[in-house]
C-alpha cells in the first residue's frame, strides 16, 4: 500500500514546499527607505492560507501588489487564520443518520431534525470529546443548533497546524517585510478550532457563552476598540463573506467606525456559497467597497508582485526585480 508522502528522492518534490527566505527580505529591508507611519492605515487578512485560496490567484496579487505599494501607510497587519480540528459540528464525522451512517457534505442539520431521530451525535465524537460528560455535550450541540439555526455540512478542509492551514508564502513575506521597516509586530490569531464553532466572523462567536454563561467559544471584540486609533481599517482575505460579515462587525457600534472601514473588493477570493444578499443585517454600503485599482498608489518597496505563475496546480509568483 502506498501512503501520500513526499517522496523525498525528487527535486520536484521539495520545490513544492517553498520556504520564506527571512535572511534575503531583512538586507532588502535594510536597503529600503521607507518611514512607516503610526495609526495610520490597519489591514485585516483573513484566511490567507494554502488551502482557502483555491482559483485565487488575482486576488492574491492584488493584494501582496497593495501591501508593497501601499507599505508606507500600513501601520499594523492583523492576520486571522482559520483553525480546524477533524472532528467538528460542520464536518461529516460529528453525525450519523438515523441509520447510523455517516453524513455526508451538502447536509443540512436542523434542532428539529435531530430531535425527529433523523441525525445524532456519532459515538465516535462522544468518546473523542471527553471534556463534555454526562449528556453536556447533547445539550451544546442543541444549544448551538439553536443560535446557528441550521448547520451545512461542509467537505474536510485543512486542520490547524498541517501545510493546507499555512499562509501562503507571498503573504508571509509581505508580513514579512512590513515587520523589518515598521517594527511593528504582526497579530496572528486563529480561531474555529473549537468543535462546536461554525462562526463566519473573526470578531465574534455565536457560541460566546454556554447556556449557563461560562466561557466557551470566546469573543475577539477586544480588536475592535484597537481600531479606532487608525484612519482606516482595511479588509482583504480568501472568503469575501467572511470578510464582509468580520468588517460588518467592526462597523455596526457606530457611524465614526463605518467611515472608516474599507473592503478591498479585488484582494477578495470568491466562491460558489458567497452570496453576499444572504448576508443579514450588513450596515455597510457601496462607499465601504474599493478596488486597489480606485486608490493612489505609493511607491512600490521590496520584490513587487508582478506576474504570477502556477506549478503542479501551485500558485507561486515570479518577481521581476527590485525597487
Amino acid at each position: 500500500m502506498k501512503t501520500p508522502l513526499f517522496s523525498g528522492d525528487k527535486k520536484s518534490d521539495k520545490e513544492d514546499l517553498r520556504r520564506v527566505d527571512y535572511k534575503k527580505i531583512s538586507e532588502d529591508a535594510q536597503n529600503t527607505r521607507v518611514i512607516v507611519r503610526p495609526n495610520k492605515y490597519a489591514v485585516v487578512l483573513i484566511d490567507f492560507q494554502i488551502d482557502f485560496m483555491n482559483n485565487c490567484e488575482e486576488a492574491l496579487r492584488n493584494a501582496c501588489n497593495f501591501l508593497y505599494y501601499n507599505i508606507e501607510k500600513i501601520s499594523d497587519l492583523y492576520v486571522f487564520m482559520q483553525g480546524n480540528s477533524f472532528c467538528k459540528i460542520n464536518f461529516q464525522s460529528f453525525w450519523n443518520d438515523k441509520y447510523g451512517r455517516p453524513v455526508t457534505p451538502g447536509t443540512i442539520i436542523t434542532e428539529d431534525k435531530v430531535n425527529d431521530g433523523l441525525f445524532c451525535i456519532s459515538q465516535n465524537v462522544r468518546d473523542s470529546i471527553p471534556q463534555f460528560k454526562d449528556g453536556a455535550l447533547d445539550e451544546l450541540v442543541m444549544f448551538a443548533l439553536q443560535r446557528y439555526r441550521k448547520v451545512e455540512i461542509e467537505k474536510y478542509i485543512a486542520m490547524l497546524g498541517s501545510i493546507g492551514s499555512s499562509l501562503i508564502p507571498e503573504i508571509e513575506e509581505s508580513i514579512f517585510f512590513h515587520y523589518c521597516l515598521s517594527g511593528s509586530q504582526p497579530v496572528i490569531d486563529y480561531s474555529g478550532n473549537h468543535p462546536l464553532s461554525n462562526d463566519q466572523c473573526v470578531f465574534y462567536s455565536e457560541l460566546e457563552r454556554s447556556p449557563s454563561g461560562a466561557n466557551l467559544c470566546g469573543s475577539k471584540k477586544y480588536y475592535i476598540d484597537s481600531f479606532r486609533k487608525y484612519e482606516k481599517i482595511l479588509f482583504m482575505g480568501g472568503s469575501r463573506n467572511k470578510v464582509i460579515i468580520s468588517a460588518n462587525e467592526v462597523a455596526s457600534p457606530h457611524n465614526e467606525m463605518k467611515r472608516k472601514v474599507i473592503i478591498l473588493e479585488d484582494c477578495c477570493g470568491k466562491n460558489k456559497k458567497d452570496k453576499t444578499e444572504k448576508i443579514k443585517n450588513v450596515v455597510l454600503d457601496e462607499n465601504n467597497f474599493v478596488n486597489t485599482s480606485n486608490l493612489p498608489r505609493g511607491k512600490p518597496c521590496g520584490f513587487l508582485c508582478l506576474n504570477f505563475i502556477t506549478k503542479r496546480g501551485r500558485i507561486g509568483i515570479e518577481r521581476m526585480g527590485r525597487y
